[in-house]
C-alpha cells in the first residue's frame, strides 16, 4: 500500500517527451476562501440558487440571497473534505456546511474542469 503514496517517477520517464507533466497545484485552484457560508437554518426547500455542501444529495437546499453566491464564475469541483464527495456544479452556487471545498481548474485550455472532475 505505501508503494502507492509515492511518485513512480520511473514511469513517469517512460511517458512520450511530448506529453506535459504538472502538479496538481499547477492545474487545480481552491477558490473556497472569502465565501460566505450558508447556515443550515438559512436553507430554503425552494429559492433562486441551489446551496451545495459536503453531503452526498447534489442539492442540500436554496437561497434567495445572491450575495451567499460563489464569487468565481462556474464551472466548480465540490468536494466535501470529511465525506469525500465529489459534485461537479456549472451553475452558480451558495456554499454550504463547512468543509466544502470549491475547486476550479487554473486553466481549461491546459485541463478542463470536467475532466479533472471525472479524473478524481
Amino acid at each position: 500500500m505505501e508503494n502507492n503514496l509515492i511518485q513512480n517517477l520511473t514511469a513517469l520517464k517512460a511517458l512520450p517527451g511530448s506529453w506535459d507533466i504538472f502538479s496538481f497545484e499547477q492545474l487545480v485552484k481552491d477558490v473556497s476562501g472569502g465565501n460566505k457560508k450558508t447556515l443550515k437554518s438559512d436553507f430554503l426547500d425552494k429559492g433562486e440558487f441551489v446551496i451545495v455542501d459536503q453531503g452526498q444529495s447534489l442539492v442540500a437546499g436554496y437561497t434567495n440571497n445572491r450575495a451567499l453566491l460563489v464569487k468565481t464564475p462556474p464551472p466548480y469541483i465540490v468536494f466535501g473534505d470529511h465525506t469525500r464527495a465529489l459534485k461537479y456544479i456549472d451553475v452558480p452556487f451558495a456554499m454550504g456546511a463547512d468543509g466544502t471545498k470549491v475547486l476550479k481548474s487554473i486553466n481549461d485550455e491546459t485541463v478542463n474542469g470536467k475532466y479533472l472532475y471525472y479524473f478524481f
